[in-house]
């Protein structure tokens, strides 16, 4: 803790100490007096010389009477320095208070700065793991997009398999019949032959469907 700090804490017991010591100085001070006064009354009424009984009876009824004055004085000054006792005592257990509430919330703020510097690194947890989802993210929507067009593309190249063959079976068709008139015959080797090509043909248009399908789907 800083010097300025110490000066701080013990400011108010300080000057209740000072007021204290100032009490007491005025006190000693006091009964000095008193003892020079009756030094003095003593040197004022002449010890050793001859005096009457009424002269010794009025001097002892004034220093009686000074005495008891003293004595209410020196009470007086106890009092108060009872109560400064009290007042400094009340000072010191409110300067304490004050540095346990300091030390609770110098204690909160370090808890409360622990946990700031915790979200703080799950904070940059999740920004890197948001990140690295992001990538996976667009990593699979390319992947998928161009899983897509090579779909489109191998559906065009069916339905022009499927052009190609239907017009192939057209013209085969058109052949047989033709010769079969000519010839009269049953159905030839190219009959069997065009059959398969109609078994190619509907190959290719179920599997057109099937990538319309997955098109739609990932559309």
């Amino acid at each position: 803790m800083s010097s300025g700090e110490d000066v701080g804490r013990r400011s108010p017991g300080r000057d209740s100490e000072l007021q204290l010591s100032a009490w007491l100085l005025g006190t000693l001070f006091c009964l000095e007096t008193l003892g020079l006064e009756v030094t003095t009354k003593e040197h004022d009424f002449g010890l050793g010389a001859p005096v009457s009984k009424a002269e010794k009876y009025q001097n002892t009824l004034q220093l009686e009477q000074e005495v008891r004055n003293q004595d209410k004085f020196i009470s007086a000054l106890k009092l108060q320095i009872e109560d400064l006792k009290q007042t400094n005592h009340g000072l010191e257990e409110y300067v304490r208070k004050l540095l346990d509430s300091k030390e609770v919330v110098s204690s909160q703020v370090d808890d409360l700065t622990s946990h700031n510097e915790h979200l703080c690194k799950e904070l940059i947890k999740i920004d890197q793991l948001a990140e690295q989802l992001e990538k996976e993210k667009n990593f699979v929507v390319d992947t998928a997009d161009k899983e897509l067009e090579e779909a489109k593309i191998e559906l065009i190249c069916q339905q022009n398999n499927i052009i190609v063959l239907e017009d192939t079976i057209k013209r085969l068709r058109s052949i047989i019949l033709e010769t079969e008139k000519a010839q009269n015959k049953s159905p030839s080797r190219l009959d069997s032959f065009v059959k398969t090509l109609e078994a190619d043909r509907d190959y290719y248009k179920s599997e057109a469907q099937n990538l319309r399908k997955m098109i739609r789907s990932r559309v």
